[in-house]
């Protein structure tokens, strides 16, 4: 795992530099100035990824303030359902189901990672998670990630928060060049809520996007004092404003 941190670090501070050579040949006023998010994050910025069932829903809605779920949208049925592949709707757990089953909804934060979201069934898709946040009073507590920005931008419109979903440059076929002007030009268009990606685009992402908010996901795991380590480290940057874990409990409950 070391090695592993240790090539990303060097790839990472290599990459910063072409990216802000670019930046500076640019000169242009960053696409993220023009923006700034309104939601209100709570105290804590681990959370618990994956919570695709309601038994665990209730178990880790108890010790974290904010929970990530996969969501599927099954265009016969009209409906949301939890699960990583559309496969999973077989289960019939609704999205309502699902935050029906937490103790005090309302008192807990929500990251949907909308799986099949398109620009085709985004109306429809808007409509569920709304009906059902209202319910349950969660609609200011919600955010919606998806790589597709036009899709987003239907959700953004209809009152929703977003996270748009970027590009993890060390597995594209892009230069840092061509990443950077790609994921400026969705920012600009989208004025996301936050950007998401994994892990290994610290500390690269925050750096190329210091005013925007900063999500990350397949953190290191499983728990140990390496891996909860890297996990404080990520979280210390001010720009980082959630950090999705698989351990049992928040690392800062941990000693």
């Amino acid at each position: 795992m070391r090695n592993k941190i240790g090539i990303y670090v060097l790839t990472g501070v290599l990459c910063i530099g072409l990216l802000y050579t670019c930046q500076y040949q640019a000169g242009k006023k960053s696409s993220e100035d023009e923006y700034v998010s309104s939601f209100n994050y709570p105290e804590g910025k681990t959370w618990a990824h994956g919570v695709n069932d309601t038994l665990t829903a209730q178990q880790k809605s108890a010790r974290f303030d904010g929970i990530e779920v996969d969501l599927n949208f099954s265009s016969y049925q009209n409906q949301l359902f939890v699960g990583h592949e559309l496969s999973d709707t077989v289960n019939l757990l609704s999205f309502d189901m699902w935050v029906k089953a937490i103790p005090c909804p309302q008192e807990h934060w929500y990251w949907i990672d909308m799986k099949n979201l398109n620009e085709r069934n985004a109306g429809s898709i808007a409509d569920i998670i709304l009906q059902v946040s209202e319910k349950y009073g969660i609609k200011h507590r919600l955010m919606v990630e998806n790589k597709n920005e036009k899709a987003l931008k239907i959700l953004k419109d209809r009152g929703l928060y977003v996270i748009l979903w970027v590009d993890n440059i060390y597995y594209s076929q892009r230069s840092p060049k061509a990443w950077l002007k790609l994921t400026r030009a969705q920012v600009k268009y989208l004025h996301p809520d936050a950007l998401s990606c994994e892990y290994t685009m610290f500390p690269l992402l925050p750096q190329s996007f210091p005013k925007l908010n900063i999500h990350f996901w397949h953190t290191p795991n499983p728990y140990n004092a390496e891996n909860v380590a890297a996990t404080k480290n990520i979280c210390s940057d001010t720009s980082v404003k959630v950090v999705l874990v698989d351990y049992d409990f928040p690392v800062e409950n941990y000693k």
